[in-house]
């Protein structure tokens, strides 16, 4: 296992926030939040990545890059364990140090963690077959960098490679006054506050990739992705796309008075 630190030209004012919460929480609950780190378990982390990886067609051989890969190393473990070699990346050096300490040592060869800004990524064009972005364009602080993140996302992809996104939408204005007060959701610009970035809808996702020469190539709803959509008869997703498209569509026309929380789950080419 290799710890590179890569040379950042500005100084973040989120990634001290990160390393903040890195040094002083349990890296379940830097990921989770404290409401969902109780419903976490490396059981259901399995299931969501066999998912992932079967929507990523990942094969022998494939090089995964994981941008924002966070303290608890959760793709880093799954694709490690199968003997695929994967890079994680993170903004901030506490939780790449955590991420270190939670890989075993026995799939410890097949992982990579550089300290680096998303918005700069060191690595030379077409380096990867896949990439995961799992709920970096939540947490990045406008949608500038959410774009330059995404281009620099597409350079790094080979020209058949795969990404794959996730953010979300509405989960903690659906908790309110509590999410507020337990997680201290607000702008990085206040102290130790974690920003949640807000999207008008799927619309609005789609036109920043292909801003940044990124096409969408499948779509899935995140909450019922693993639980309900997967195993489901054909008819009965239809019926779930039926459902969170019309939700989409309500967002985007009344945008303060969605409430209903989802996420989605992207997986893009270039083009």
């Amino acid at each position: 296992m290799v710890l590179l630190v890569h040379g950042m030209d500005k100084e973040l004012g989120f990634k001290r926030v990160w390393d903040k919460r890195a040094r002083t929480k349990s890296v379940e609950e830097v990921v989770f939040g404290p409401f969902l780190v109780r419903k976490y378990s490396m059981e259901l982390d399995v299931g969501i990545f066999a998912f992932v990886e079967y929507l990523l067609y990942v094969s022998a051989g494939d090089l995964i890059l994981d941008v924002g890969c966070g303290p608890l190393a959760r793709s880093e473990t799954y694709f490690a364990q199968k003997g695929l070699e994967i890079v994680g990346v993170d903004v901030s050096v506490a939780s790449l140090l955590k991420a270190r300490e939670n890989v075993a040592d026995h799939i410890a060869n097949h992982v990579h963690f550089v300290l680096a800004d998303a918005e700069s990524l060191p690595f030379r064009e077409g380096s990867f077959d896949r990439v995961l972005a799992m709920g970096l364009l939540s947490h990045l602080p406008n949608k500038h960098s959410v774009v330059t993140s995404l281009r620099d996302i597409q350079r790094c992809l080979k020209e058949n490679g795969v990404c794959y996104l996730n953010w979300l939408l509405n989960l903690y204005s659906f908790f309110g006054p509590f999410m507020a007060l337990t997680n201290k959701i607000g702008n990085f610009g206040k102290k130790e506050r974690v920003q949640i970035l807000t999207f008008r809808g799927l619309k609005e996702i789609r036109c920043l990739l292909q801003r940044a020469g990124l096409k969408i190539s499948k779509t899935v709803y995140g909450p019922v992705m693993l639980f309900v959509y997967y195993p489901s008869p054909t008819i009965v997703k239809r019926g779930i796309e039926k459902l969170f498209s019309v939700a989409d569509e309500f967002r985007e026309r009344h945008p303060t008075r969605a409430f209903l929380p989802y996420s989605f789950d992207v997986f893009a080419r270039k083009g």
